[in-house]
């Protein structure tokens, strides 16, 4: 049986820019420290909806680059109003092809996990990204 997606939509009418989610804000403090080291970097959001996530750490470190990756055209659409800078694509977790190894230094794949019966390829994936 092929289940279908349904949840996604919730992001095309949530507005978490100006007011993002508090998780944002306690995975960005232990995923960048105190410190803010004003390095090159590029940080990924694999399954970025609407860019909510990008759009808070884009704020918090404009020396970084940043790439947002999600399934949903619609999603992406409205990512890029908010995120006109910011390179996004579509793709998925289980497609390896999605980037290069070892391109990313960061990468954030949050509520994306749980949706998968088996972990292992995402996360394999994840690892050979970043």
């Amino acid at each position: 049986m092929k289940s279908k997606r349904t949840h996604d939509k919730i992001y095309l009418s949530e507005n978490r820019y100006r007011k993002p989610k508090e998780m944002f804000k306690f995975i960005e403090k232990r995923a960048f420290g105190k410190k803010k080291i004003k390095r090159r970097e590029i940080v990924s959001d694999i399954g970025c909806a609407a860019g909510e996530y990008l759009f808070y750490l884009k704020k918090k470190h404009p020396e970084k680059s940043f790439i947002g990756i999600d399934v949903r055209e619609d999603l992406l659409k409205k990512a890029k109003k908010f995120l006109p800078d910011i390179d996004l694509k579509k793709g998925s977790v289980l497609n390896k092809n999605i980037a290069k190894e070892n391109v990313f230094h960061k990468t954030f794949l949050i509520g994306v996990h749980p949706i998968f019966d088996s972990f292992e390829k995402c996360f394999a994936n994840l690892i050979y990204w970043t």
